[in-house]
């Protein structure tokens, strides 16, 4: 397939102006007669695709919030379903739905059993005419690893924000020279009432986290840590049941200190405003990390992206064949997993830049990238991707894609 697309492009730029406004007319209807004829998984301008055939239902059930819901909490939904297929189901719900990520769809099959099914919800529409109004649910079929990691996701931010409410047995070691805003942070974190301790070296202070049991350390010069190698050496130290947030000058020093070991980090600039957001988020952030099931190295996958079309189309398959997923929607929150990867799947839209560096942070994993043009794949692969899927991909080509991971492997 890519030599043939070679070899037209090749014929095209020999081709004269006339012959390009052509091929351009000829091109253009047959991209539409496809988009129409399109029955790939995928979501144009939020459309929910199955590529399964649907069969029309007319059947009333029950729907179950799974995700996003407070403890004890269990409301039930009334639900008209409209088609169902192999791969999802179709169905109306009343307007007082509070959006969930993951869904249980229970009804009545004809002439069988109650049916239980967890489905992902990909597309929500508001419908309306004289009789009144109601939300219309594109779902998919939510495999069971999904369901458990996001259920097992929600229990750890529970018990850290619980753990937060009471900030008194919450201990804060602070590492850093006794600077002036060494001092500030120390004041600041004792009027709202944590338990704080403060060290002058890195050593001490993740010898007194160990000891102590510690909830958090907080590196007062992140910065000095992320360029001095034996200082960022030291963050082997660190207790692995404490989370760390640094404090840093620049941006850029943000990256060595995730792949250390580091859960948050905050430049000097925001401290001000984030710097008790940035406590929250450090340890509700490792909490869900170390509760988080140890990968299998030959069959684990990252997706970096910040479309939920493409997370749910790349996902789905790679769950259904027996890889363990994360999710992230930015270089930075992938770094701070601190796993090993099989393979990377990253959106790719033409920044070569920020490729670069999804590169540089996995040299020796398969990257993939993820694009909506051939073109944006050819360039991705000219500078270090291995290989490019693109969107929406059918299953054949992201099964190719697995398999020549797994000949690295």
């Amino acid at each position: 397939m890519l030599m043939n697309i070679q070899k037209i492009e090749n014929i095209l730029q020999k081709s004269d102006l006339f012959d390009l406004y052509s091929i351009q007319e000829t091109v253009n209807h047959l991209v539409r007669e496809a988009e129409a004829n399109d029955d790939r998984p995928g979501q144009r301008a939020g459309v929910e695709n199955r590529k399964e055939k649907r069969f029309k239902f007319d059947i009333m059930g029950t729907l179950v919030r799974l995700t996003d819901v407070k403890p004890g909490e269990r409301k039930e939904y009334s639900v008209h379903i409209l088609d169902l297929s192999r791969g999802g189901l179709c169905l109306e719900v009343d307007p007082s739905f509070i959006p969930s990520r993951l869904v249980e769809i229970i009804f009545n099959r004809p002439g069988k059993s109650i049916k239980r099914c967890n489905v992902e919800v990909v597309r929500i529409r508001k419908r309306s005419n004289e009789n009144g109004s109601w939300l219309e649910l594109g779902c998919r079929s939510a495999s069971s690893v999904l369901v458990r990691r996001l259920r097992l996701q929600e229990q750890q931010v529970l018990k850290a924000r619980h753990k937060l409410q009471n900030r008194k047995n919450i201990l804060i070691i602070l590492i850093g020279a006794n600077t002036k805003e060494t001092k500030e942070l120390e004041e600041l974190l004792n009027k709202k009432e944590y338990h704080v301790r403060q060290y002058p070296s890195g050593q001490q202070g993740f010898e007194s986290a160990r000891k102590m049991s510690a909830s958090l350390i907080i590196l007062c010069q992140g910065s000095q840590f992320a360029r001095d190698k034996s200082l960022l050496a030291e963050m082997e130290q660190k207790p692995q049941q404490t989370a760390t947030l640094a404090i840093v000058e620049k941006e850029e020093h943000r990256f060595p200190l995730y792949r250390a070991g580091v859960d948050e980090c905050l430049t000097r600039e925001s401290c001000e405003d984030f710097f008790l957001h940035g406590i929250e988020r450090a340890i509700i952030t490792h909490t869900v990390c170390q509760a988080e099931p140890k990968l299998d190295s030959s069959l684990a996958a990252l997706v970096l992206s910040r479309e939920s079309a493409r997370i749910n189309q790349i996902t789905y398959f790679l769950e259904e064949n027996g890889y363990v997923c994360r999710v992230v929607s930015s270089l930075e929150r992938a770094l701070k997993i601190k796993k090993n990867f099989t393979v990377v799947f990253a959106d790719f839209d033409g920044d070569l830049d920020g490729l670069a560096e999804v590169r540089s942070a996995f040299p020796q994993t398969k990257l993939i990238v993820l694009c909506d043009e051939i073109k944006l794949g050819y360039q991705a692969v000219a500078n270090g991707a291995n290989n490019y899927l693109t969107m929406p991909p059918h299953e054949e080509n992201i099964r190719m894609v697995l398999e020549g991971c797994k000949e690295l492997v």
